[in-house]
């Protein structure tokens, strides 16, 4: 630990921890001064004291403001000794009897909430961490682990403690099953008596209540952890069925249950359907979900999935329509509540279906007919569903706009003992000539939800609505925006809010337009270039986010093709003597004119000194004599190879072949020279030559010595052009001709090949 980081914490404790009554202001700032820094990460070392002094006085600080009498004190103290827990182990460790004891005493004695809930968390925390530690388990937990889940299970009965209870006791069912055992049938009664659907429960609570009854098959012997995982499950699909036998009781049912699964036992219901039926779908609803987790929650062991209950719940939901039958002497009523309520249960059972689909996977495949009749069903029950949106985008758009502000009649009325001028003068000096808005924002609060709804219907909905009700809402978004920056006064935070919440709008509109209406992309491009210097940071980052997405639009892009490096081929060559084909990798040849000398010309090589420059003549001469010759003494002793066995070599500055002698040797090695220095041949050059050992040593001593003379005295060198290139048979020895055969290029006539 630096210097820096234990004198921070120390400052820490004098500045904003010394006084109780200023803790509670203080927290977050604390709290983020510990987690940006790590400040309680690094272990004290043992040589340094001021360091395990600041440790020490942190834990008896803590300590000390767990005793407080102050709920909020207290409290913040449980905060601090979680994010304690959290960084540093030693700390835990060195603390973890005396924190575990007071904790768990303010879990079983009357507190406040907030406070039991957060000593609920520090200590599940705790407990968590010596689950693959032996002797902590065995010293700190296991005494501790049945009082804790009592205390759990009556505090369970707080509807505000509910949520965090369960939580503890799911952790607690996974990591310490056996000394949860003896809680598991209350724990399932808790959960089951809240998911009955007579009380509303928030989604938080919900989730918890699932989750707690997913893992309570985990707290049973190794031997029946599949069988009661397997049997929860279906209690759940039983008790799904007997909620849906009340609510399908007008309804005339394809569906025939063989064998029906056995469900949780609730209590009876009211026979007044207007009673039951918001509770059997709250009900449905929260054991649909229980569904979904069992099927999607990983479990510790394998267990087997029930598909065919799992499609049967399923299949009996999709196949009440509205065009099912109504039962004979039944009541009307009770059939048209039940149809109000189906598109609920429809979205219920395509999240359970999506959950089968994730839990077995492949498996799927074989009911893949029945899936796709199911879905065309509701394609088509749902497609002329649009009529709902149609009373709800109508409010939505009184509320976005701005009100018209009534205006002031800046001139008093007139009276006749006053003169003109006098008048005038009132007139001129008005304030109320100052105020040009005319405009003013709604009530902010109703303006910003239906913002934030429009924001969220534009993008569930925006690309199937229909085209007036599309152009209405796009106008209305254009116009406010107009309005709204045209206005003067802007910098109330009202009309902020209000700003950000059009652009938002604007640009849902623009990422889910219709096919069948032109798009409001280049209004909204100049209302998000515009917007790019607004007065706040949120506006303009906004703007500049619409203002890329609008870019993408027009602009598509794809992401870069990454190709593989071309490899150097090789050149291969025979001899006349062992009529082998060896194969040579070119080697690179170094040269002494450079890219960049190649760019400028002559200015470069001007530069150079003047033995290089000698020595490029030197080489220039070699090459092109040895080349001279070779056209006319080696040109009957040209063979081609087979295309297939050579690689080709594509060279931007074209074709050209130069000998590079070497004495005693009978292989001649090519390279590719530039245009500039070598004369012109065809492009369709052999892939190789085949040499005679006695023309290449006759040819490389002649052509060296003769050039090398020519270079000593200093002699004009004349370029060799292809027309002074010789082609003289008198140098070719009669056993190096070759008849070439005539070649007929225009092929067999028609009547030779009859």
């Amino acid at each position: 630990m630096s210097t820096s980081q234990y004198q921070l914490l120390s400052h820490v404790l004098t500045a904003f921890l010394a006084e109780e009554t200023t803790i509670e202001l203080n927290l977050p700032f604390v709290l983020e001064i510990i987690i940006s820094h790590q400040l309680l990460t690094y272990s004290p070392s043992e040589e340094n004291a001021e360091e395990a002094a600041v440790f020490r006085k942190w834990t008896v600080r803590l300590n000390a403001l767990l005793q407080s009498k102050h709920v909020a004190v207290k409290c913040a103290a449980i905060t601090l000794i979680r994010e304690t827990c959290e960084q540093s182990s030693m700390l835990l460790v060195a603390n973890i009897q005396t924190w575990s004891a007071q904790l768990l005493g303010l879990v079983l004695k009357t507190e406040a909430v907030i406070v039991q809930k957060e000593a609920i968390k520090t200590l599940s925390f705790i407990y968590q961490y010596t689950a693959d530690k032996p002797e902590l388990h065995r010293e700190i937990t296991s005494p501790n682990m049945s009082r804790f889940n009592s205390a759990l299970l009556s505090l369970s009965q707080n509807r505000e403690l509910l949520a965090t209870a369960l939580v503890a006791l799911t952790i607690n069912m996974e990591f310490f099953p056996s000394a949860s055992r003896h809680a598991v049938d209350n724990c399932q009664k808790i959960c089951l008596s809240h998911m009955d659907g007579t009380t509303y429960i928030d989604e938080d609570t919900v989730k918890a209540i699932t989750r707690c009854l997913a893992s309570l098959y985990q707290a049973n012997l190794k031997a029946n952890m599949v069988d009661q995982w397997k049997k929860t499950l279906l209690q759940v699909i039983g008790s799904v069925h007997a909620s849906l036998d009340r609510l399908f009781d007008t309804v005339d049912e394809e569906f025939e249950r063989f064998g029906a699964l056995e469900g949780f036992s609730y209590s009876p219901l009211s026979v007044d359907y207007r009673e039951a039926f918001p509770v059997l779908m709250r009900r449905v609803h929260m054991l649909e979900k229980c569904i979904t987790v069992f099927t999607s929650t990983k479990t510790s062991i394998a267990v087997p999935m029930p598909v065919t209950h799992l499609l049967d719940l399923v299949c009996r939901i999709y196949n009440v329509y509205e065009g099912s039958l109504m039962r004979e002497f039944k009541e009307k009523a009770e059939f048209n509540s039940l149809l109000s309520f189906l598109p609920s249960l429809h979205l219920g059972a395509n999240k359970v279906l999506a959950s089968i689909f994730y839990g077995s996977g492949q498996e799927m495949i074989r009911y893949s007919k029945l899936f796709s009749r199911l879905l065309l069903r509701l394609l088509s029950d749902y497609k002329q569903k649009s009529a709902i949106a149609k009373p709800l985008y109508s409010i939505l758009l009184e509320d976005v706009k701005l009100t018209e502000a009534k205006q002031t009649n800046v001139m008093a009325p007139s009276h006749g003992n006053k003169s003109g001028k006098k008048r005038r003068l009132e007139i001129t000096n008005s304030d109320a000539l100052t105020v040009t808005s005319t405009l003013s924002a709604a009530d902010s609060g109703i303006q910003l939800a239906a913002l934030k709804v429009l924001q969220d219907l534009i993008t569930t909905y925006g690309f199937s609505m229909e085209n007036t009700m599309r152009s209405s809402i796009d106008s209305v978004l254009l116009t406010t925006i107009l309005q709204i920056t045209q206005m003067i006064e802007t910098s109330n935070e009202s009309l902020l809010l209000a700003k950000q919440g059009l652009y938002h709008c604007l640009l849902a509109s623009v990422m889910h337009p219709i096919e069948t209406q032109a798009s409001i992309l280049p209004h909204a491009m100049r209302i998000f270039t515009a917007g790019v210097n607004e007065q706040t940071q949120q506006l303009r980052a906004i703007c500049l986010h619409g203002l890329s997405v609008c870019d993408l639009i027009i602009h598509p892009r794809l992401p870069p093709i990454q190709r593989a490096p071309v490899q150097p081929s090789s050149v291969t060559l025979l001899t006349t003597e062992s009529h082998q084909t060896p194969t040579i990798t070119p080697q690179p040849v170094i040269s002494k004119v450079t890219k960049q000398e190649k760019a400028f010309g002559s200015a470069i090589v001007g530069s150079a000194t003047e033995d290089e420059q000698k020595q490029t003549m030197l080489d220039t001469r070699v090459l092109q004599h040895a080349h001279t010759k070779e056209l006319s003494t080696v040109s009957s002793s040209v063979q081609l190879e087979d295309p297939s066995s050579t690689d080709t070599h594509d060279v931007e500055s074209g074709f050209s072949w130069n000998a590079v002698k070497k004495t005693n040797e009978s292989i001649t090695t090519l390279s590719l020279l530039d245009k500039s220095s070598t004369p012109n041949m065809n492009e369709t050059a052999v892939n190789s030559i085949v040499i005679s050992e006695k023309t290449t040593n006759v040819s490389s001593k002649t052509t060296n010595s003769s050039i090398v003379e020519e270079i000593a005295q200093n002699k004009p060198f004349n370029p060799i052009l292809q027309s002074n290139i010789s082609y003289s048979c008198d140098t070719i020895d009669e056993d190096d001709i070759m008849e070439i055969p005539e070649i007929d290029l225009a092929g067999p006539d028609s009547d030779e090949e009859n």
